[in-house]
């Protein structure tokens, strides 16, 4: 077994964040084979997004094919028409489908809004600094209006249930208009 440093910074507790890679042939990458047969779900982090775009393919095919903790209801996708069992969901990693029924710009943040009464509706936010990584990513969310996509976060309670989106791997565009 070898670990791959994702830094060689350590957080406030002193810790490294590392891949672990068993000494195979193949080299395999302990993470993606956690995820590809549905041991665990892709939580995107804050700080360094490398890879994820291979762990989100990997457990898009085992949620498809129902591996794993993806043939029990709680780690459903769940329905961004539905706010009221998200609300319920407050506190919790979740992913969320839905079509954008609108979005906007107010003091500093930009928001997609699953619903037409954003006070009650499933809502997706997106900081003035995270926005600079989503122009990086070629992804325009004021242009999302009509689209389906998956969103995947922490779901918060601020005038319904939402969603930060600090990186563009939190967002899946199923879609288009």
């Amino acid at each position: 077994m070898r670990l791959g440093l994702d830094t060689e910074e350590t957080d406030r507790y002193g810790h490294m964040e590392a891949q672990v890679f068993i000494d195979a042939p193949d080299g395999t990458w302990v993470d993606e084979a956690m995820i590809a047969a549905g041991m665990a779900r892709v939580v995107v982090p804050v700080k360094d997004q490398r890879c994820m775009g291979e762990l989100i393919a990997a457990e898009g095919i085992a949620r498809a094919n129902g591996l794993g903790i993806w043939g029990d209801p709680y780690y459903s996708v769940r329905d961004a028409a539905d706010p009221a069992a998200l609300l319920g969901r407050a506190g919790h990693y979740e992913l969320i489908e839905g079509e954008v029924v609108g979005t906007g710009e107010a003091r500093n943040r930009l928001y997609l809004d699953f619903g037409r009464v954003w006070k009650d509706d499933v809502t997706a936010t997106i900081d003035q600094k995270a926005r600079g990584l989503f122009t990086t990513a070629g992804i325009d969310p004021l242009s999302l209006k009509g689209s389906r996509v998956r969103i995947r976060g922490w779901v918060e309670s601020h005038d319904g249930p939402s969603i930060e989106l600090d990186s563009p791997e939190q967002i899946e565009v199923l879609g288009s208009k």
